[in-house]
């Protein structure tokens, strides 16, 4: 910030600060409290962060919101700025410059709480969805032991984060409170899932070091087909992770591109 100041840009930066996930337990006494756990859960300690953003001029200082926001929207929010066009596919961010540059804009509807990223078991992967004060969890993944039972909630258990920022106080299932709540979230997660196109999981398909195209940084004169440096799908994963054909054999493109192919027994 200073160098950006020295240069005489400070009115003319937009700087984001925050994270990407929610700080790690370790040994720390206080951890992310009052929120739930941390890092690599899917509770409130894992995912929810601080952001501070930085506009001299442009946003108002020490202003301050509870609309439900993504490190997601980053992408998109600089892009829109900037007048620069968007990729012709479906964004799961959004632009947060009237959320920034005006007391009227609004965040996201939802927020949803991916376990992992896999497109191809997206319904199952998808714990948690969080609309406007209220979390569902369908399944949930901890650091360490919670005072609820680990993996698929049946029924969800329901939050209203707002009053239970620490996720101690489940919602009654037999109140009609948390059958309209789960109604609403259960359709706003539905709406979510049918965007989702399936593609072939990288990580179950695994790699082999032979086909790394990232072994040095003159890659470009070898594959001139490819932006130096770079990393094709067939060195994704260590090739300890998958290398049977039966596993191979789920994308049947995998290693389409790559020269001296070798075939690889079971």
């Amino acid at each position: 910030m200073q160098a950006v100041e020295a240069a005489g840009q400070k009115e003319n930066t937009l700087t984001f600060f925050t994270s990407d996930n929610g700080g790690p337990i370790g040994n720390d006494k206080h951890g992310n409290l009052p929120l739930r756990d941390g890092k690599t859960s899917i509770w409130e300690g894992g995912f929810r962060e601080p952001a501070i953003v930085h506009w001299p001029g442009q946003i108002t200082a020490a202003r301050q919101t509870k609309e439900l926001a993504s490190t997601m929207d980053i992408f998109v929010t600089m892009l829109t700025i900037a007048e620069a066009e968007l990729p012709s596919v479906i964004l799961d961010g959004i632009d947060l410059s009237p959320l920034l540059l005006t007391e009227t804009g609004k965040g996201h509807d939802c927020i949803m709480f991916y376990h992992e990223a896999v497109a191809a078991n997206a319904s199952g992967e998808l714990f948690a969805v969080r609309c406007g004060n209220y979390k569902v969890y369908w399944a949930t993944h901890s650091s360490r032991h919670q005072p609820y039972p680990e993996g698929k909630q049946d029924p969800p258990l329901i939050f209203n984060l707002e009053l239970d920022n620490s996720e101690s106080k489940p919602l009654d299932s037999t109140s009609d409170e948390y059958k309209q709540v789960l109604a609403n979230i259960t359709a706003a997660k539905e709406a979510h899932l049918s965007t989702i196109t399936p593609v072939p999981d990288q990580n179950g398909m695994g790699s082999e070091l032979r086909y790394a195209l990232c072994a040095d940084p003159d890659s470009k004169s070898k594959y001139p087909q490819y932006m130096n440096c770079t990393i094709s799908p067939d060195n994704w994963l260590p090739s300890d992770i998958c290398h049977t054909p039966a596993c191979l054999q789920a994308n049947p493109t995998f290693r389409s591109h790559c020269e001296n192919k070798t075939t690889i027994e079971a």
